[in-house]
């Protein structure tokens, strides 16, 4: 497979930079939606964003075939895990 050509690399740099821009973005008009929407006092916690750790999605329900069922009895899925199909976690 040939390097990518200087017009395929810089579309790629030029599409991630806008991409993570509009997240960014999206980011800081959930923060003043929430800022506007909350009364605050003196004291009070300061308000953290609270961000995926990961871009990918953590369920993914196939067409036919079921979704993933978690339990509520479950401690803790990693972040960075991926339920695909029918599975079944927990008792």
């Amino acid at each position: 497979m040939p390097p990518p050509t200087i017009i395929a690399r810089f579309r790629q740099v030029l599409g991630r930079a806008l991409r993570e821009t509009g997240q960014a973005v999206d980011r800081a008009g959930v923060w003043g939606i929430t800022q506007a929407n909350t009364t605050k006092t003196l004291g009070d916690p300061p308000y953290i964003y609270d961000d995926h750790l990961s871009r990918h999605r953590n369920q993914m329900p196939l067409l036919r075939r079921g979704m993933p069922q978690v339990s509520d009895d479950v401690a803790y899925i990693a972040p960075c895990s991926t339920l695909v199909g029918t599975v079944r976690i927990g008792p």
